[in-house]
């Protein structure tokens, strides 16, 4: 169940066309009509939809009509959840998680029986700013259709008669990353005006990790450099610091744990090359850590993992072939509601490491399936 977050303003259920627009005297000084009911009628394939929409709050007003704006996200049951919206500079913000699927209703309302004119227009335009990735070569991938098309960058609706909204749906592209999504929307007609929405696409309450008591920070890369790949949510936090606590009351002698990668500062995908292509595709939501195998002695990993296995969830990952082959122990909030959090059971990268006694895969050097040679000797544990 989400929280409320924020959004804006006017339910409507249908996706007009997008094909040509009727031909309409716009100045009144020709032949056709000013009325674009008769010219829907007359012209039907202009992709106009007539409905009976419901109330909406007034977001700003103009001498014809009064300019409406909603989002609203799909829920995993199916179900539009609206979002009530705040306000942020000349606009308003909204907040997602990366990978909500969303949907956009420009509304041009009026109670005057007789508008004239008694049709809008709107057209709109985006701007993608992520958060967490300072690569740009690649740049980000375009919005998408719930389908899996490209959005185009300008979108304009056909002519609509008033109190006919115009709807879109779209999605970040897939595996989603954190981003602003600055929509900028130009009406006209019976309704003029602009409006801006931005709609972050984050993952929110995420907490910057500073090295600690038993432990510091490690696996910063060009791509995503320290501090960016270190957040975690308030609960992993805490766990990390108690881990690192106990290790150094532990173990006092022992170097001090390295604590890798996480999480973005926003959340979503964290592509390690910087290709937006999925590779940490656990590190998502803040409820994922790593920490370096190969920095810890071999005499000590059975007592370490025996510890950490009290505070989280423990995999040992990077032994087997991946895309980034870096033994590792891979650690998850017991307590997190995402799946996508958890390691597959099936899947042969991640091994359990919280069993008894611990396995052997979980204390030997590998990567790529093959041994690796020990850095930290002599091997035997340093531990009283």
């Amino acid at each position: 169940m989400k929280p409320v977050l924020q959004a804006v303003l006017f339910l409507g259920l249908i996706t007009p066309s997008f094909s040509a627009a009727p031909n309409i005297d716009f100045d009144g000084i020709g032949s056709k009509s000013m009325d674009i009911v008769q010219e829907i009628e007359n012209n039907p394939e202009t992709g106009v939809i007539a409905i009976t929409p419901q109330a909406g709050r007034v977001s700003s007003n103009d001498a014809h009509g009064t300019i409406k704006v909603e989002v609203a996200y799909k829920s995993a049951s199916g179900e539009w959840i609206v979002q009530e919206p705040v306000k942020e500079g000349d606009g308003l913000r909204a907040i997602f998680y990366p990978d909500d699927e969303i949907r956009t209703t420009y509304s041009c309302t009026t109670t005057n029986p007789n508008p004239s004119p008694n049709y809008w227009r709107v057209s709109s335009t985006y701007i993608d700013s992520p958060y967490g990735h300072p690569h740009t070569n690649p740049v980000a991938p375009k919005l998408q259709t719930p389908t899996g098309e490209d959005l185009p960058d300008l979108l304009v609706s056909p002519f609509l008669s008033v109190n006919t909204p115009f709807v879109f749906y779209w999605r970040v592209h897939s595996p989603a990353y954190a981003t602003r999504i600055t929509r900028d929307a130009t009406f006209s007609y019976a309704c003029t005006g602009t409006s801006r929405l931005n709609a972050d696409m984050i993952v929110p309450g995420l907490v910057a990790v500073k090295a600690g008591t038993g432990y510091t920070l490690g696996g910063t890369t060009t791509e995503h450099p320290s501090p960016l790949n270190h957040y975690v949510t308030e609960d992993l936090h805490t766990q990390l610091t108690a881990i690192g606590q106990t290790w150094k009351a532990t173990c006092s002698e022992s170097d001090p744990l390295i604590y890798n990668d996480m999480s973005l500062p926003r959340g979503g995908l964290f592509d390690i090359t910087g290709q937006w292509k999925t590779s940490h595709k656990l590190h998502r939501f803040g409820n994922n850590a790593d920490i370096s195998k190969k920095w810890v002695r071999k005499g000590n990993r059975a007592k370490l993992v025996q510890m950490m296995c009290n505070y989280v969830q423990v995999h040992s990952e990077g032994d087997k072939k991946e895309e980034e082959p870096q033994p590792h122990y891979h650690l998850t909030l017991k307590t997190s509601k995402h799946l996508d959090d958890f390691p597959d059971p099936l899947d042969e990268r991640y091994m359990d490491c919280c069993l008894s006694p611990v396995p052997a895969g979980c204390i030997k050097l590998e990567t790529n399936g093959d041994p690796m040679e020990e850095v930290l000797l002599p091997v035997t544990t340093d531990c009283p």
